[in-house]
């Protein structure tokens, strides 16, 4: 398989905008309400131990991905059936990002457009990139992570003036039950889905800073999100927050300095957008790549469009509407993910670190 190497700089690019992707589109935590953004702190670090244990996997046994760690840990069958668990898990990432990206621009402003036809141009842009490699999908994120942050920071500024802090206040009303539930909602989705990043990070220029990769791409994008959930409310109130899909959205359409700069939502926009599109092209990386193993293929390149088509297939089928995804973001999705994020990752743990010796043995040996 052709070896790709991306710089740590360029991996704690990918990790911040994989992070934000639908997060930004849809909030998380949503069960804290007005303390959402404590939710995301709660988040962030009940995430920190978890993504310290993926980086472990990885640090482990370098030059290896998650997919060659399972078959050294469980053996080649077992491997086997937990490797295609983990190409569902990135194919349904994936799919359920694509819908809501479909969703979301149908919404704002393409209502009479076909759904298929944004998510046949972001999965023909994602096969494109994946096909280039990682490589160049990490060069075009490090150029615009650039005008990314510099849209995201001058949208947080220019909303103080629409900000109202009592809209925070009082601070844990409904107590402390709820900011737990929303701090289990933001830790399953966005943070700890970053578990998709072993399937790619073999790559990574220096194996010793997969931790400092992780960790920072973590606190870097958490950090955001946190201060952006904070606007939200500040300037929707938690009432308007808990009846809109995309708060983010909204929020910037309230900003109107001087009926001068007014109407930045559709800026916006396209950092969602870029966000979405590193996303999907981050799940369907390591969906094509787990494949490759598990057919012993020499090169993951050419199974990347019949593998973004079934990708695509799959985003009309995971939802009907925004309120049932919304449901099932909010009521299924955190146990659901807490299979693939922390179970399959800590019993993965626990197996190598008892069989060490003898995998590493095996692997100098053959």
């Amino acid at each position: 398989m052709n070896k790709e190497i991306i710089s740590d700089k360029q991996g704690i690019i990918l990790i911040i905008l994989f992070i934000w992707g639908s997060a930004l589109v849809l909030g998380t935590a949503g069960a804290a309400l007005k303390d959402v953004w404590l939710a995301k702190i709660l988040g962030i670090l009940m995430a920190l131990p978890v993504l310290m244990i993926y980086a472990k996997l990885l640090s482990m046994f370098e030059g290896k991905d998650i997919f060659d760690i399972l078959n050294l840990a469980f053996g080649k069958i077992i491997g086997r059936i937990i490797s295609l668990i983990y190409i569902w898990y990135a194919l349904h990432i994936g799919a359920l990002v694509l819908y809501t990206f479909s969703e979301f621009v149908s919404t704002i402003g393409l209502n009479e457009t076909p759904k298929i036809v944004f998510m046949g141009m972001l999965m023909f842009l994602s096969t494109w990139a994946v096909k280039e490699g990682i490589e160049v999908l990490g060069r075009w994120a490090e150029i615009l992570i650039v005008f990314l942050v510099f849209i995201i920071f001058m949208n947080l500024i220019l909303s103080i003036p629409n900000m109202k802090i009592n809209n925070l206040l009082p601070i844990l009303e409904n107590g402390v039950k709820p900011v737990i539930k929303g701090g289990f909602s933001a830790f399953s989705f966005p943070f700890a889905e970053t578990v998709i990043f072993t399937m790619v990070f073999s790559c990574l220029k220096d194996k010793k800073s997969i931790f400092k990769t992780y960790i920072s791409g973590l606190l870097l994008s958490g950090t955001v999100l946190v201060f952006i959930a904070a606007r939200n409310i500040m300037v929707l109130g938690s009432y308007f927050m808990s009846t809109t899909y995309y708060s983010t959205y909204n929020a910037v359409e309230k900003i109107n300095i001087g009926y001068f700069l007014q109407r930045l939502e559709s800026a916006v926009s396209i950092v969602l957008l870029i966000a979405g599109f590193v996303q999907i092209s981050i799940s369907l990386l390591g969906a094509s790549k787990g494949i490759s193993k598990i057919f012993n293929f020499n090169d993951y390149r050419f199974i990347v469009t019949p593998t973004a088509l079934i990708l695509m297939n799959l985003a009309f089928l995971v939802s009907d509407d925004m309120m049932e995804l919304t449901e099932w973001n909010l009521k299924v999705y955190p146990y659901y993910g807490f299979i693939f994020e922390v179970i399959l990752p800590l019993l993965t743990f626990f197996i190598c670190k008892i069989r060490y010796k003898k995998i590493i043995t095996n692997i100098n040996n053959g």
